[in-house]
């Protein structure tokens, strides 16, 4: 599998974990009790530095005409505020753990179905002028102008098929309960977080769902800015 970073500002690391063959409805062990953990603690005050990192995660997305205000804001603003406010969403294991560790580490997070993509090869970019995708059953679009979204490298789209964002991800790509292979994007401001700090995040996560069953494998890496990163498929 491919992955390439060409957003141009420089300011977004992005941290990749699949895991191939997994079970959606199989939970890590201990799992529900550390969600519990941090979900107890997300409810508190976030402390000078936690706060810090929320707001890098925000200012990594002003790009061009993109202001990350009001429904503009990460995923990760979104997840800590249901947690406040005792809304936090359970879905099935992949999408939980994506949680979880959005909370945990105040970082947006995409999450998709690598069989609904299509292909094994994937963009990073800025969103271009008119490009939108559906992101809800409801038919709900969002524009992706200026956004950073991940793209599949399709033969019928040269720039790349967007189909995920630090907002809302694409509802093709989203995963289902026949899902079995699975990857995560964690969009991380480089300038507060380095690549061996995102690493340890992304391996992290390659874990837990790597857990979500008992065959299922774990591989994880980090895209720096404007850079590029091969995983085998185990």
């Amino acid at each position: 599998m491919n992955f390439i970073n060409q957003i141009e500002n420089g300011r977004i690391s992005i941290g990749i974990a699949c895991a191939f063959n997994i079970d959606v409805f199989a939970y890590p062990p201990l799992f529900e009790a550390e969600l519990e953990q941090w979900i107890s603690l997300r409810k508190q005050p976030l402390n000078g530095k936690e706060d810090a990192i929320r707001k890098a995660a925000r200012d990594m997305l002003r790009n061009g005409s993109y202001k990350p205000t009001g429904r503009g804001k990460p995923a990760s603003e979104y997840l800590l505020r249901a947690t406040q406010e005792g809304n936090f969403p359970r879905i099935n294991a992949p999408v939980d753990i994506n949680n979880l560790i959005s909370i945990k580490y105040l970082l947006p997070i995409s999450l998709w179905d690598l069989t609904l993509a299509g292909v094994e090869d994937f963009v990073f970019r800025l969103g271009k002028v008119g490009e939108t995708y559906v992101f809800n059953a409801g038919g709900q679009e969002i524009g992706l102008q200026d956004l950073p979204v991940g793209c599949a490298l399709v033969p019928e789209a040269p720039l790349g098929l967007p189909i995920v964002n630090p907002i809302k991800d694409s509802l093709r790509t989203k995963t289902l309960p026949q899902s079995r292979d699975i990857v995560a994007a964690i969009y991380a401001p480089s300038q507060t977080i380095n690549n061996e700090e995102l690493h340890k995040i992304s391996s992290e996560f390659a874990t837990l769902l790597g857990a979500c069953g008992s065959t299922s494998t774990p591989v994880a890496g980090v895209i720096p800015p404007e850079g590029q990163l091969y995983l085998p498929r185990p």
